[in-house]
C-alpha cells in the first residue's frame, strides 16, 4: 500500500512539474527589442488576412495591396510558394531574340505574398504577388522597379509550368513568358 501511494504520489509529482514548465513561456518572445508588443502580426482585407511578420517595413503598404487584390487560396499559395520559378523563354519583349536582360532571372514566391527576384545566386529586390482565381491571372508588383514582367498576366498551368501572357485589363503587352518551376535558384538547363 505504501509502495502504490509512493508511486502515485510521484507521477502527480511529475505531471504537476512538467504542466507547469509547459505553461511558462519565454515573456521576451512577443516582444520587439525595445520591449513592447508588436500590435499586429498581419492586417485583415476583405480578401483575408495578410501575415506581415516576415515582410520588410518598406514592402509592407505593397504587400497588403496584393492581399487586397483577390483572396489566393491556400493551395495556390502553397504551390506558388515551393520553389523557385524562373523566367524562360519570352516574346514580345523590349529586345526580341536577346535573352541576356532576363537571363538566370527567378522569382520566389511566398505563402504571405511576398516575392523575391533575382537572377542567378543574387538577391536582386523584392516585391508582392497576387492571384486572382477566377481569371486565373497572377500580378507581380515591386517599387520603384520597371522591369516588364512587373505587370499583370492571364496564365496557363501545366504542372511545373506556367505560361504568362499578357493582354490583360491592367497589361495592355502582348509579350508572353513562361515561369518553371525549380528547386534551386541556379537553373541547370
Amino acid at each position: 500500500m505504501k509502495f502504490q501511494y509512493y508511486l502515485l504520489l510521484t507521477c502527480f509529482s511529475t505531471i504537476l512539474i512538467l504542466s507547469t514548465f509547459s505553461c511558462q513561456s519565454d515573456p521576451k518572445a512577443n516582444t520587439t527589442e525595445t520591449g513592447t508588443i508588436p500590435k499586429t502580426a498581419g492586417v485583415t482585407t476583405a480578401n483575408g488576412t495578410a501575415d506581415l511578420s516576415n515582410v520588410p517595413e518598406g514592402l509592407q503598404e505593397l504587400v497588403k495591396k496584393a492581399v487586397a487584390r483577390a483572396k489566393v487560396p491556400t493551395s495556390v499559395k502553397v504551390n506558388f510558394g515551393s520553389g523557385y520559378w524562373h523566367l524562360g523563354a519570352a516574346v514580345n519583349t523590349k529586345t526580341p531574340g536577346d535573352r541576356s536582360g532576363y537571363e538566370g532571372i527567378w522569382f520566389k514566391l511566398d505563402e504571405n505574398q511576398l516575392m523575391t527576384v533575382g537572377q542567378n545566386e543574387k538577391d536582386l529586390y523584392q516585391g508582392a504577388w497576387a492571384w486572382d482565381e477566377e481569371k486565373q491571372q497572377i500580378t507581380f508588383m515591386a517599387p520603384m522597379n520597371e522591369d516588364w514582367w512587373l505587370n499583370e498576366w492571364k496564365t496557363i498551368n501545366r504542372g511545373d509550368l506556367y505560361i504568362c501572357m499578357g493582354n490583360t485589363e491592367r497589361n495592355s503587352k502582348s509579350t508572353q513568358f513562361k515561369l518553371v518551376r525549380k528547386q534551386e535558384k541556379i537553373s541547370k538547363e
